[in-house]
């Protein structure tokens, strides 16, 4: 559904944008300075809407639309083809986070003079993988719930509060601390703000390897949900009921 231009430029080349702006602004006018750390958290978590909602929402068409029932009709390898959906939203969270970033660097003053790039860098590609891998999850549980915009929203809700782009994660209560932990985007920000402050590798490695196990993680559970889906429904009908 983004693929026209109306779409692809108001979900993927606007939105991150206008997010940057709108959080920047808002910490103004709430008299507080807008700093790196909470600039670049803004800048990460817009990557999350064109995975994590753009993959819920492909899923969720799917079966819509009745393509889903043809595809588990055929003979297509279903690990291609389940890796193949997030593909083409790996490099639009890339271009999220790049608009993102020039936006912060003039809205915000974020300085990228003193910035270890290695770090940084890693931290963004593992965070946008993890996302993708989330993004995957999401899609299945909109199939089976048939409201992939309620998915997403709660989702994304409890990801902005537990991330740490917002709210520093060591102020959390130790429960939503450790949940935090297992989620997409904590642990690759800590590794992307050592980063901007000019740390190495040594200090910022752990957490873009705990990310990418977290993305990891979330992509073989997410495979295994694809195919139990399938078994059901070759069991119930349920596809086929949903487009009579």
């Amino acid at each position: 559904m983004w693929l026209n231009w109306p779409g692809y430029i108001s979900s993927i080349i606007l939105y991150p944008v206008a997010n940057v702006l709108m959080y920047t602004l808002i910490g103004r006018l709430g008299g507080s300075t807008v700093n790196s750390a909470f600039a670049l958290g803004i800048v990460i978590f817009s990557m999350s809407f064109s995975s994590v909602n753009g993959l819920a929402q492909s899923y969720s068409y799917d079966l819509y639309f009745g393509t889903m029932s043809f595809f588990y009709a055929s003979r297509a390898n279903r690990l291609k083809n389940y890796l193949a959906r997030a593909v083409l939203h790996f490099p639009n969270a890339l271009l999220a986070f790049v608009l993102g970033l020039a936006t912060s660097c003039y809205a915000a003053n974020l300085h990228l003079s003193g910035v270890s790039w290695t770090p940084l860098v890693l931290a963004v590609l593992s965070v946008a993988f993890s996302l993708i891998c989330f993004g995957q999850l999401l899609g299945l549980i909109s199939m089976v719930t048939r409201n992939w915009l309620f998915v997403q929203g709660i989702a994304l809700g409890l990801l902005m509060l537990l991330c740490g782009a917002i709210i520093p994660t060591d102020i959390l209560p130790k429960l939503f601390a450790i949940i935090s932990r297992a989620m997409p985007i904590t642990n690759g920000l800590r590794a992307a703000r050592a980063g901007l402050t000019g740390a190495n590798m040594d200090k910022a490695g752990a957490d873009i390897l705990h990310e990418l196990v977290v993305g990891f993680s979330y992509c073989v559970l997410a495979y295994v949900a694809f195919r139990i889906f399938e078994i059901r429904v070759r069991h119930t009908g349920a596809l086929e009921r949903d487009m009579q």
